[in-house]
């Protein structure tokens, strides 16, 4: 018997995000605290983040990375917007370009720089 869904709920109760980790090799979404602890991003069932193409995958990324901006880090649990918000179309554009297929770690700063370009 494997583990067929992995559901995390966001971070522990203190814990802020500093940044996404995109880990492609294992196709693999973490968040990193200030402190330097890894968790996994909580996606809901169904829902799972990906990267490079338009789709759900990337919409499901950027309504979250959207949602972390938005509370400067401090909301983390598992969710997108609120009803009838849309993310920003160009958070959303760079979690569909190529520019966000490769493993990398950036910073909450550097997300709220992609809604400047």
């Amino acid at each position: 018997m494997g583990i067929h869904h992995l559901h995390t709920f966001g971070l522990r109760a203190d814990d802020v995000f500093a940044g996404p980790v995109i880990d492609r090799t294992s196709h693999v979404f973490w968040i990193r605290t200030p402190l330097g602890a890894l968790s996994l991003s909580p996606e809901r069932e169904g829902r799972g983040y990906e990267v490079g193409y338009s789709g759900g995958g990337p919409y499901a990324l950027a309504e979250y990375m959207h949602k972390l901006i938005d509370s400067n880090g401090r909301d983390t649990a598992v969710g997108g917007l609120p009803h009838g918000q849309k993310p920003d179309p160009r958070i959303l554009a760079w979690a569909a370009s190529a520019e966000a297929t490769h493993t990398q770690e950036l910073t909450l700063e550097q997300l709220k720089a992609f809604q400047s370009r």
